[in-house]
């Protein structure tokens, strides 16, 4: 009997383990808003160049759980992205859906430009440290001439 209660103790202690090892901070959709609202301040009351070195910065406070911020200008190139230093210069308006295969910012800058400062619209991508695409439900706030974004992960669907 006494065995058996080891036994017990020990496979309730393993499970619990295993599930704290394998599982992943997962941002929300409020994280992802007030991100965004902390750059989109930071950009209105210290500068473009304070916040771009922020978001620039991999450990500091933009980059957190599975999801980060970026900045892109009105033409969607982006400057300042701190998971991803490559695409920093890069204009990404016709950057195609890995999954549906068409270019999702096009009509995202339409609606900017056309007066709609936040929202959200989702896409696919690739999740930071992990393999595959999944789907990301991202939220955009503009702050002047710079977009901020920020966004959730979802299902992982290739």
């Amino acid at each position: 009997m006494k065995s058996f209660k080891w036994f017990t103790v020990i496979l309730v202690l393993s499970v619990f383990v295993s599930q704290i090892a394998t599982s992943e901070e997962l941002a929300t959709k409020e994280e992802c808003i007030q991100k965004c609202g902390e750059v989109a301040a930071i950009i209105k009351e210290k500068g473009a160049d304070e916040a771009i070195k922020l978001v620039n910065d991999n450990s500091g406070p933009f980059v957190w759980k599975d999801t980060y911020v970026y900045i892109m200008d009105l033409e969607a190139t982006i400057v300042a992205h701190g998971p991803q230093p490559k695409f920093i210069g890069k204009n990404l308006m016709g950057l195609k859906d890995p999954v549906s295969k068409q270019p999702w910012y096009p009509a995202l800058f339409e609606k900017i430009k056309a007066g709609t400062n936040s929202g959200w619209f989702d896409y696919h991508w690739k999740k930071p440290n992990a393999e595959g695409v999944y789907t990301k439900n991202c939220y955009f706030e503009q702050a002047g001439d710079l977009v901020v974004f920020a966004g959730i992960y979802g299902d992982k669907v290739k």
